[in-house]
């Protein structure tokens, strides 16, 4: 089981590392004993790097005051977005494929924020950045349609959206169709 957090950002980074650790720590009692230190991947992908913690994987995404992190048993990616008017026609054009340009221009922002959200879940889950490698960039939309799963390497990912109240999207990317995501939030962030 997987667990997603969600707490009013601070703006100190000091403070999202400890709420990380607290929320570590509400996934799996068991890590009060450990000493959670982190590390980074050289892509910049965050993970905790003291045994046992270990055996506990996270994704962390924050963005117009909210701070949301999926901890789990495994590799996971989540991307956060506020819902903010932009030009998002321009920047499908510019960053997205065909296919979920064409999704974004028959959907509109709703359409552009599902692609946005699952591009950067998929991103954060792989450890390649947006915008990917040649070969590594798969199309999210196939017949008009968004895609639940995606290729990569050699297994399938499955890209989810998760429920979020307006004005926020989000997404989450994971390895198996079976895995559940509770949401646990914060009493200090009331409407959240």
């Amino acid at each position: 089981m997987y667990q997603m957090y969600l707490y009013q950002d601070p703006e100190e980074p000091e403070k999202r590392s400890a709420m990380l650790r607290e929320a570590a720590l509400r996934h799996a009692p068991w890590l009060k004993e450990v000493q959670l230190d982190f590390g980074r991947t050289e892509a910049g992908k965050p993970y905790f790097t003291s045994w046992p913690a270990s055996g506990v994987q996270f994704s962390i995404s924050h963005s117009g005051g909210l701070w949301a992190c999926i901890l789990g048993p495994g590799r996971s990616g989540l991307d956060v977005q506020i819902c903010r008017s932009c030009r998002h026609d321009e920047i499908a054009a510019r960053f997205f494929t065909a296919a979920e340009t064409e999704y974004v221009r028959q959907e509109g922002i709703s359409g552009f924020y599902q692609i946005w959200t699952r591009r950067e879940a998929f991103a954060k889950y792989t450890g390649l950045g947006f915008f990917g490698t040649a070969g590594v960039r798969p199309d999210l939309v196939e017949n008009g349609m968004l895609r639940e799963t995606v290729p990569w390497e050699d297994r399938t990912l499955w890209i989810r959206e998760i429920p979020m109240e307006h004005p926020f999207a989000a997404a989450w990317c994971v390895d198996d169709e079976k895995e559940e995501l509770q949401i646990v939030r914060s009493a200090e962030i009331g409407r959240f």
